[in-house]
């Protein structure tokens, strides 16, 4: 190329921020490549160990919780969202912040199912001045609410369940003044119920306006084909719906996503794959 064409070339590349010369392909570049996106899949574990075999072949499998404040062992290549499960974790999960924060902390995820009697088993006004207490102080970190089942039975004004604890929830924490970023859900069902869980969500967000929401804990019951077929229509759906977060199914564990610790079964294929 001589001086002139390359000035020529100069020229082309000021205007239009791509270099066409003369004699060379008019082929416009991107500026920049589009940024990937953060997969909303999650995975749920009690052994870390088991994460590698379903985070090797599911690359949307970005995040992963184990109902803990410590993440015993996980690869530092997914990252770890704590839980402050109920009260007596809560001096753990303070003392180690800055561990927490030098692995990247983004997100806490509140009390594990205050609405149900075998799990944190809290009254809305407990659960507020707790959240209060030991959550709303942090200002860069993103605070969940507390996770609540899909069990709409038997709710009442004085013994609320589900959507309606969250609303109480969320209506004292505003009065209080609380740090919610995100609301969390569960939801348990059939393999014929993908329509119904979907619906929950729905009833889930209207409840929780203007946050986004995650669902933590999901799973159906029925044969492994039935669970493939619930899997295709429900994953995909979760990925489109623009309020759903994140997401991780119940959970990583031999006998449901996994065959063995080095096979996944055949909806974890699905599920890594999908």
């Amino acid at each position: 190329m001589n001086f002139t064409l390359y000035l020529v070339c100069i020229a082309n590349l000021v205007q239009a921020r791509r270099c066409v010369c003369p004699g060379e392909p008019n082929v416009q570049k991107p500026l920049t490549s589009t940024p990937p996106t953060v997969g909303k899949r999650g995975l749920a574990y009690n052994d870390a160990r088991l994460v590698n075999t379903l985070r090797r072949p599911c690359r949307q499998c970005t995040w992963a919780y184990n109902w803990d404040w410590k993440d015993n062992g996980l690869s530092r290549e997914v990252e770890f969202v704590p839980m402050l499960w109920n009260e007596s974790t809560a001096s753990q999960l303070q003392e180690n912040m800055n561990v927490l924060r030098a692995r990247g902390l983004k997100y806490i995820l509140g009390f594990n199912e205050p609405d149900h009697a075998d799990q944190a088993d809290m009254t809305v006004a407990r659960a507020v001045d707790s959240h209060m207490k030991y959550l709303s102080q942090d200002s860069d970190v993103a605070i969940g609410s507390p996770a609540v089942t899909s069990n709409e039975a038997g709710s009442t004004r004085d013994n609320p369940k589900s959507l309606d604890w969250l609303r109480g929830f969320l209506e004292l924490c505003g009065q209080r003044g609380c740090k919610v970023d995100f609301c969390v859900v569960h939801w348990y069902g059939s393999t014929t119920q993908a329509d119904a869980m979907i619906s929950f969500l729905h009833r889930a967000h209207d409840a929780c306006p203007g946050k986004p929401l995650w669902l933590t804990e999901f799973s159906a019951t029925g044969s492994s084909d039935e669970v493939e077929i619930f899997m295709m229509k429900v994953l995909p759906i979760l990925d489109s719906l623009q309020f759903i977060q994140r997401y991780a199914w119940f959970m990583t564990a031999v006998g449901n996503l996994l065959q063995s610790p080095d096979t996944l079964s055949s909806y974890g294929e699905k599920y890594a794959s999908l």
